[in-house]
């Protein structure tokens, strides 16, 4: 389960190493303008345009999509304050299946450069 705190909570691009992951799957457990105004999970194109997925789900809706997609969550906003003793913000299940963290040197993403 991750939480991504109203006005910091983010993760910039990157795609996930295919090898041991085959797919992602993100479960909403928030809603865009219920729990925050803006943000969210977004895929880039091949023109490395921003393709905002956030908007189209709804609590509980699943996205699965290819690891090899680059992708990130930009800060769910609302408001200008930030207050890390409350649970509010983005959060989302993740299942997916990834290599051990006991292997040495593990690689687990690819920046987006």
């Amino acid at each position: 389960i991750l939480h991504y705190p109203i006005n910091v909570g983010k993760i910039t691009p990157h795609c996930d190493v295919a090898r041991w992951q085959k797919t992602n799957v993100a479960i909403s457990l928030t809603e865009m303008g219920k729990d925050f105004d803006t943000g969210g999970l977004y895929c880039l194109n091949k023109d490395e345009q921003k393709i905002k997925i956030e908007s189209r789900l709804n609590t509980g809706d699943s996205v699965v999509w290819l690891p090899t997609i680059f992708h990130g969550v930009d800060e769910p906003k609302r408001g200008k304050t930030v207050n890390w003793s409350t649970t509010e913000g983005r959060w989302q299940l993740l299942a997916q299946s990834i290599q051990s963290w006991d292997v040495q040197n593990r690689i687990f993403l690819i920046p987006y450069l």
